[in-house]
C-alpha cells in the first residue's frame, strides 16, 4: 500500500512507546531528526538500497517514515507488511504497474524487517537488481542484523539517540501533563 501521510494520527500516548506510522508523521508528533533523516536520504537519492538498524525503541520506523515524508516528491513509498511464496508473482506484476524508472523511482519500506519478512526482504532487494528505479528500505532491530542475506547490497544506517532529541521528547511528554 501507498505511504499515505493525508491522515494525521493525534495520539495522547505516542510518547509513551507507540509504534510509529505515517500519520504521526502528518500529526507532527515525530521530532525531526535532520541529520538522520539525511543519512536514509542520501543513499536513496544515489540508488541505494537502506537498512535502518537499532534497539527497540530507537525510533528506527520514525525515522523511515520522515524520509518518506521527506522525499514524497521524489520517490513513490509504498510499505510491504508481508508478501508469501504464492503471492509474490501478483505482486511483483503489482509492482511493475508501477513502471519505477531512475527518473520515476519506488522504494518499498519493510518494518521490522528481522521479524517474519527476512524473505520478503531479501526478495525484494534481489528484484530491485532487475529493476531500475526500485529501491528497498528497512527498518531492523540490530540484534537481527547478522541474520539478513543481502546485507552487502545496502547501506546500513544506525541513527543516533542525541541530548536534543531526548530533550525535545522530553518537552512534549511534559506538554502532556
Amino acid at each position: 500500500q501507498f505511504i499515505d501521510f493525508h491522515q494525521p494520527i493525534e495520539d495522547e500516548h505516542f510518547y509513551e512507546g507507540v509504534a510509529a506510522r505515517p500519520g504521526h508523521v502528518a500529526a507532527g508528533l515525530v521530532q525531526p531528526r535532520d541529520e538522520d533523516v539525511s543519512s536514509v536520504i542520501e543513499p536513496l537519492l544515489s540508488g541505494r538500497h537502506v537498512l535502518v538498524a537499532g534497539p527497540s525503541g530507537a525510533g528506527k520506523s520514525a525515522l523511515c517514515y520522515l524520509a518518506a515524508f521527506g522525499t514524497r516528491h521524489v520517490f513513490r513509498w509504498l510499505e510491504v507488511i508481508s508478501v508469501n511464496d504464492l503471492e509474490r508473482p501478483i505482486f511483483l506484476r503489482a509492482l511493475r504497474a508501477q513502471m519505477p524508472t531512475t527518473e520515476r523511482p519506488v522504494v518499498i519500506y519493510i518494518d521490522d524487517v528481522g521479524r517474519g519478512s527476512r524473505t520478503v526482504w531479501a526478495w525484494l532487494v534481489e528484484q530491485a537488481r532487475n529493476i531500475p528505479g526500485l529501491q528497498v528500505v528497512g527498518s531492523v532491530r540490530e540484534e537481527d542484523v547478522n541474520i539478513l542475506t543481502a546485507i552487502d547490497q545496502v547501506t546500513v544506517v544506525r541513527p543516533k539517540l542525541s541530548r536534543l532529541l531526548a530533550q525535545q521528547i522530553w518537552e512534549r511528554l511534559s506538554e502532556r501533563e
